[in-house]
């Protein structure tokens, strides 16, 4: 069995997947490759086709990766939600609205949009980034996913995660400071804040 070696406190197998998703925001699906891969991440191309035997291996644990990577960011940005502030749901649609063109989600997610026309291991896994989303999201809140009470926010939030995606399509190369930009999130935030407000008051009914 081959080593597992160490670089920056990674074991090779995710040392090869981090190289993987840099590629994938420079290069695109188009430039991404196991040379390229192999370059970036400093190994052989025979130390990636050990753990990723060829590029769809490679794609689709790249592809795990990044939900793992969106699901811990959800998670952490759910759990530090304080409803008993009253701009609540406001600050946490603006910070959605926000990453939705970061530079990061702006690369990444258009390229695994196209990819999963091609690869269906993809498209599961791109909606699982939001179903898995919303699910902690809002247990975070104090609720159960399953009760029909919490139906109300899975439909409110399902709608919040198209407005974002339609925001990374059409303005992620954009600046924060853009102004059409701005007048969206503020658009965003404006109709779906008091909705998730009403939406969460109603799984609070038992």
């Amino acid at each position: 069995m081959a080593k597992r070696i160490i670089r920056n406190n990674l074991p090779t197998d995710q040392l090869i997947l981090e190289a993987a998703l840099r590629v994938l925001e420079d290069e695109g699906h188009g430039g991404f490759s196991i040379p390229k891969v192999a370059a970036k991440a400093g190994v052989f191309q025979g130390n990636v086709t050990y753990y990723y035997p060829n590029r769809d291996a490679l794609i689709s644990a790249l592809a795990e990766l990044i939900n793992n990577k969106y699901r811990e960011q959800f998670q952490q940005m759910a759990v530090g939600i304080k409803t008993n502030k009253p701009d609540w749901a406001e600050t946490y649609i603006a910070w959605l609205v926000d990453d939705a063109i970061s530079p990061k989600t702006a690369r990444v997610f258009p390229e695994l949009w196209s990819m999963s026309n091609a690869y269906p291991e993809i498209a599961k896994v791109m909606d699982g980034i939001y179903e898995e989303g919303i699910r902690s999201l809002i247990i975070a809140l104090g609720h159960d996913p399953k009760a029909p009470n919490s139906s109300e926010l899975w439909r409110v939030l399902r709608s919040v995660a198209v407005a974002i995606e339609g925001t990374t399509a059409i303005y992620g190369r954009s600046k924060p400071s853009n102004k059409k930009f701005l007048e969206v999130k503020s658009s965003i935030v404006s109709t779906f804040a008091p909705q998730f407000k009403a939406a969460h008051k109603v799984a609070l009914k038992k």
